[in-house]
Order: C-alpha cells, then structure tokens, then sequence
C-alpha cells in the first residue's frame, strides 16, 4: 500500500473511532488477542468471580464478551465487560467497559493499530474516561511455544472524576501508554500470557501508571477455557480517596467460537 493510501485510510479509521466516547483504568487487551493463521469471525464468552482490593477488598461477579474478526491485513478487536460488586451489603454495576481495537499488518514484525476505549468505575470514583490512540506494534520475536511483542501509543483521555460532595473533577491530557507482552504455550493445553503496561503524561512524567497482568488458561475441551488472572497497577495520581496500588485475583469459566 502506497504511504499517501495508508495515511488516508488511517485517518479515516481515527475519525470513525471518534464518535465513541470511552474511559479506562488500564485494561489489558493482550490477552484477548486470539492468535490463529485463519481469516474470519472468532471469540469468547467469559464469566467468573473476582476478589479485588480498591478502597476496600470487594467480590465480583464478571461478564466479559470478545470478538475479533481477521482477513490477511487486519485484525479488528471488541472486548465489552461489566462487573457487578458486593460490598458493604450492597450489590452494584462497579465497573463498564467497551474496548475497539484495530490493528493493520504492515510487514512481518510491524502491525499499526487504532483504539478507542469507554470505561466507568465505581469503585475507584471514575465517572467516565474516554481514550483514543493511536500507534506501532513491534514483533520481537516468535517461534513455535513463545512469542514477544512490543508496543508504543499517543492517546488523548478524557476523564470525569468524582470527588467528595458529588462534585466532579475534569481531566484532558495527552499521554504515553508502552507495553511489553508475551505468550507461552508450554503444552497444546496451557497457555501463559503476560503484559506490562507503563503510561504517562509527556509535559509531567511525574504522573504515570504501571500496570502488570498475567494470565494462566487452562484448556478444559475444544471449545471450554478456564483462565486464573492476577493483576495490579500502581497510579501516581488516582481519583481521591484511591489508594496508589490495587490489585486482583479473577477466575473465568470462557467458550471459544
């Protein structure tokens, strides 16, 4: 593809990813990437119990949907979660998200992606955070158990904080997100995934999160996955009354189409 065709459709792509308005804590998509050499529609369906220490150690029931679709140049990604929490007696919808990813192979160790992202979190006083971004994604290397990538973003986030009294704190900030991830395939039943994120602000680098995710699936039949999760971020500046490290432990049952 010639570089001024490129430039046009990548463009075209960023203003279609424009009319979603959308808000994150970092959410790791890596692990959602079905790797597979066959083009067409592909997924999986999630639900599981997650034990989680925000501002207090809560449980929650997690639903999660993935769907990708591949032909020989690009990969297009929807992840959509909803979580539902108990704590303190009381049962509420904590944490929404909805995640669109597109991703464009250039040649064999280059892949360029758009996304935009829309998450509200209850829990950690997160009203609304919206994300767009856009940037290159590096093959390190890949053989027939184990594969490295690398990858680099500019993102624009939107973020509505709620403070006490209801009232609301307005964020708009240009920022870095970096990430490192990997998977292994032990054996054609296991499969381990890990992904470290680090983002920040580019006029105040003092301001930035890392975040860290590994993955263990455990492949149940042909179509039946179980996956145990453990994640945990650290965030310079998180909403007030947040704690600067969170972290959890999730457990999924998922079927694979």
């Amino acid at each position: 593809m010639r570089i001024k065709a490129f430039l046009k459709y990548h463009f075209l792509i960023a203003i279609i990813l424009l009319s979603f308005r959308a808000h994150c804590q970092i959410v790791n998509m890596e692990s959602d990437r079905i790797v597979n050499d066959t083009t067409g529609w592909a997924g999986t369906i999630k639900a599981g119990l997650s034990l989680a220490k925000d501002v207090a150690t809560t449980n929650q029931f997690i639903g999660e949907t993935h769907i990708q679709y591949k032909n020989k140049k690009s990969l297009y990604l929807i992840r959509a979660n909803v979580n539902y929490t108990r704590a303190g007696g009381e049962t509420f919808v904590s944490n929404n998200f909805l995640h669109l990813r597109h991703n464009y192979k250039l040649n064999t160790w280059l892949r360029w992606e758009e996304f935009t992202q829309f998450q509200q979190n209850k829990i950690t006083g997160i009203d609304l955070r919206y994300l767009l971004g856009t940037g290159p994604r590096f093959k390190l290397f890949q053989v027939k158990t184990m594969n490295m990538y690398i990858g680099t973003a500019i993102m624009y986030e939107y973020e509505v904080e709620k403070t006490d009294g209801n009232k609301q704190i307005i964020h708009e900030n240009p920022r870095s997100s970096n990430y490192i991830s990997f998977t292994y395939h032990p054996n054609e039943n296991v499969k381990i995934s890990h992904t470290s994120y680090y983002q920040t602000l580019f006029d105040f680098p003092k301001d930035h999160r890392i975040s860290s995710q590994t993955d263990i699936e455990f492949k149940i039949s042909k179509k039946l996955v179980y996956t145990l999760s453990y994640r945990i971020l650290y965030d310079t500046s998180p909403a007030l009354g947040i704690p600067t490290t969170t972290y959890g432990l999730e457990s999924y049952i998922g079927w694979s189409f």
